[in-house]
């Protein structure tokens, strides 16, 4: 038989990894996202360049 005792200090054990998890995956896309945004703003700019690139440039073969 199990004690009491034992099934609480379990149960404790258990809500604990259950939390420790839910910090990580937090964390995990916390990271993910802040690199997605980074990403989306390079690509952003990126596309800005060119678009004033090649507007400038139909601009001087006009």
């Amino acid at each position: 038989m199990v004690s009491p005792a034992s099934t609480a200090a379990i149960s404790a054990r258990q809500q604990k990894d259950r939390k420790l998890v839910k910090l990580v995956v937090s964390c995990w896309l916390l990271v993910v996202g802040c690199w997605l945004l980074v990403v989306g703003c390079w690509l952003f700019v990126v596309g800005c360049w060119l678009f004033v690139k090649l507007f400038i440039s139909s601009l001087t073969h006009l």
